[in-house]
């Protein structure tokens, strides 16, 4: 028979508040059957933590005049004396305000976005200027973002954003539309690039972009 190994998490907590029987009585289970593996000599990996993010952290925190980082760090140190008043026996306590933590999800939303970037761009490589442009519309559309398109005489297509909640500070950061940007900087080739957004008043952004500079790379 093969080695097993096992890996096993109870939930990673919401340390809102000071945890109840029900948080004990998983931990309990879980460390229950992480003990009975160890006692058939198969390799485990018993994973623990708390879920530290959200508005009722924050009102939490502020109800007892702490910053939200402080707060949370008081209640996993009573998380972690409860688990050891009932000796369970974690192999790791992760916790989602942990540096290490922190990096792994960056990471891992850095090579989702590179890849989605990836295959925006074999969708459209081959196709000309305009199929690309409505290619650009469609995953904004996808992304949520409520995308008008309109060709202009001078050869630029023009992207209206409504109800964008950068619209106050576009005009003076035009990067403050990073996830719209993120999407045409994609497709729109590296050289060819030229796009500009613009504040154009109430809550819209506008994206010109160069289809006759797009057409040429």
């Amino acid at each position: 028979m093969s080695h097993q190994v096992w890996f096993i998490t109870t939930p990673i907590y919401y340390p809102s508040d000071n945890l109840h029987i029900g948080h004990a009585y998983t931990t309990v289970a879980a460390d229950a059957l992480a003990r009975f593996h160890r006692l058939r000599g198969e390799t485990v990996w018993f994973s623990t933590g708390t879920d530290e993010h959200g508005q009722k952290i924050m009102r939490a925190a502020e109800a007892r005049g702490l910053s939200p980082q402080t707060f949370v760090d008081t209640m996993v140190a009573g998380i972690r004396d409860l688990w050891d008043t009932l000796r369970i026996s974690y192999d790791d306590f992760v916790r989602t305000t942990d540096p290490r933590h922190e990096a792994v999800v960056q990471a891992v939303f850095e090579r989702i976005g590179r890849r989605a970037a990836e295959r925006l761009n074999e969708a459209v490589a081959e196709k000309p200027a305009e199929d690309r442009m409505a290619a650009v519309v469609s995953a904004l559309r996808a992304s949520g973002v409520a995308a008008d398109v309109q060709k202009t005489d001078l050869g630029m297509l023009v992207l209206h954003e409504h109800n964008c909640p950068y619209a106050s500070v576009v005009g003076e950061n035009p990067e403050a539309c990073s996830a719209i940007h993120t999407i045409l900087e994609s497709v729109v080739p590296g050289d060819a690039k030229q796009v500009e957004s613009i504040a154009t008043g109430g809550a819209e952004c506008r994206f010109e972009i160069n289809v006759a500079e797009a057409a040429r790379a």
